[in-house]
């Protein structure tokens, strides 16, 4: 088995994604405010208020704990990339 340093060779197959548990608090463009809590494959988002507090808005935030997750910059730019993609079919859909 190679350390975690080292990448796979063509025969030894790249370790999995084992995504163990996400918490995050997302706000839309359109003000809408989220809270997604998830463990394993059970996720779970409602809709919250505005938690403003004064003059400071809190930022959208996304954890996961999981294994197989690297750095989190491969993780994130496929994230970023989705949203972007919906975000693209959203705006289509309205005609813009």
């Amino acid at each position: 088995m190679p350390s975690p340093s080292q990448a796979p060779t063509s025969s030894e197959s790249a370790p999995s994604l084992d995504l163990l548990r996400v918490k995050g608090y997302l706000k839309t463009t359109t003000e809408h405010h989220f809270v997604l809590q998830g463990v394993r494959d059970v996720f779970d988002i409602i809709q919250v208020p505005n938690p403003k507090r004064g003059d400071q808005e809190i930022e959208s935030k996304l954890v996961l704990i999981g294994r197989g997750l690297g750095d989190g910059t491969e993780i994130r730019d496929c994230f970023l990339s989705a949203l972007e993609e919906g975000l693209r079919r959203e705006r289509e859909e309205q005609g813009e």
